[in-house]
């Protein structure tokens, strides 16, 4: 109401009422027939947002009670006293002057006493709160997205098909067995290493006159030892000078600077490329890598078995990596996350089977997914249940951060998890 009648304004008394106003050299413009000591404004067609308003006070309720009850009680004893109602006969109590105020209890008046005794007893405790402990909002999935780019290796936009793909275990000697590659260059290693002593060839022979130069341009490299006479080569990737003192001393040192390392299962660890599956039995290893293997690459568990890491990358094409079977696989890694899906813009994503068991444990995240253009990077079948390590119930969570999407597990506070126990659920 206010703001429809803006052009006037008032105070409110703690009834809600407008208090009157009046300035004391406006004392003169009061009626002869007005008491002394009311300011008479004289009454003009009532507006309808002054109509008279009743105020009903409780009866129950601390003081306004007690204030209710003697503002009664003393109009009784104004009226036996006088013999007439005071309240009736105030001239100031028409109905039509807008700021009167009539005070009518809207049932029968009990006894003070009555009142008083049936107020309440203060209340010095706190009601108990309920404390309800809220699951995490997650629930299993019923199926695993269809997905494009199934097989390994294929055409990726703007590059091509790479000859890339691989399946390897990389221990922590520095040796790797490869499961599976067809390109013909991933599955190349050094003929020769380098120590204190100098470049080590196969067949024992070590040279000290050399100049080696990892990660390097031939051009750059080469002009720096020009001056010198020698052998110099490059894999695409290292520059490696020897001194002319040992050409033609052994053939060894004229080969080429990689070997080729055979391709093949290796006890507990096998790759069948019919139906794009790497089969873990009861295997003790150290580093999964997996690179450009599709989406429909998966890993099929059978018994206990350990890796120190599962890294799987995309590049634009498909990493996926589904974990099945019956079996168990418990990983701890102290570097990187446990599971590292690097998708590199690829609609990429995890997909865990209803019977496997896992116990996953790495630096940060347990179960990290970046750069996957698919939406959604975890997807994991009932009856399967997610826990963390105290065994508390466990979620996906997604991380929106410069615009990109990260994939993840947290516990029911949204804090990311570093251990994650995913296992069938079992009857009650």
């Amino acid at each position: 109401m206010a703001k429809e009648y803006s052009n006037e304004s008032h105070t409110y008394d703690e009834y809600g009422m407008p208090q009157n106003e009046y300035a004391v050299e406006s004392a003169h413009s009061a009626p002869e027939e007005a008491p002394t000591g009311h300011e008479y404004v004289t009454p003009t067609e009532e507006p309808s947002h002054k109509k008279r308003k009743k105020i009903r006070f409780p009866k129950k309720e601390g003081v306004l009670v007690i204030e209710t009850a003697a503002a009664i009680m003393a109009v009784v004893v104004m009226k036996d006293a006088f013999g007439y109602d005071i309240l009736k006969e105030d001239p100031f109590n028409d109905y039509s002057y807008g700021y009167s105020v009539s005070i009518e209890p809207t049932e029968e008046v009990e006894d003070i006493e009555d009142i008083v005794e049936k107020l309440p007893e203060p209340n010095t405790k706190p009601e108990p709160t309920e404390v309800v402990e809220t699951a995490p909002l997650d629930e299993a999935d019923s199926a695993f997205p269809h997905l494009s780019n199934l097989d390994p290796n294929g055409f990726v936009p703007g590059y091509g098909v790479l000859d890339e793909e691989y399946v390897r275990i990389e221990h922590s000697d520095g040796t790797v067995d490869y499961l599976y590659c067809t390109d013909g260059v991933w599955n190349r290693t050094n003929e020769w290493w380098i120590d204190s002593e100098g470049v080590h060839f196969d067949g024992g022979l070590v040279i000290t006159d050399y100049y080696y130069a990892p990660n390097s341009d031939f051009e750059t490299e080469l002009a720096k030892v020009s001056n010198r006479a020698g052998s110099a080569w490059h894999n695409g990737y290292d520059f490696l000078w020897i001194g002319n003192d040992v050409l033609g001393s052994d053939a060894n040192v004229t080969e080429p600077l990689y070997k080729t390392l055979p391709i093949g299962p290796v006890p507990g660890a096998s790759y069948d490329e019919a139906t794009n599956t790497l089969t873990l039995e009861n295997y003790t290893g150290d580093y999964l890598n997996v690179n450009l293997m599709g989406n429909g690459f998966k890993i099929k568990l059978i018994g206990n078995n350990k890796l120190t890491g599962l890294i799987a990358w995309g590049f634009m094409y498909g990493g996926s990596v589904t974990i099945t079977g019956d079996g168990s696989l418990t990983i701890n890694n102290s570097m990187n996350p446990g599971i590292y899906l690097k998708c590199e813009n690829s609609e990429s994503c995890l997909m865990i089977d209803k019977d496997v068991t896992l116990n996953i444990t790495g630096k940060n995240a347990a179960v990290w997914i970046e750069d996957s253009t698919h939406g959604k990077g975890i997807y994991y079948l009932s009856p399967l249940e997610l826990k963390t390590s105290s065994g508390a119930p466990a979620q996906r969570m997604t991380i929106n951060e410069s615009g990109n999407s990260y994939y993840t597990f947290a516990d029911k506070d949204s804090q990311i998890i570093t251990t994650i126990k995913i296992e069938p659920k079992k009857e009650d």
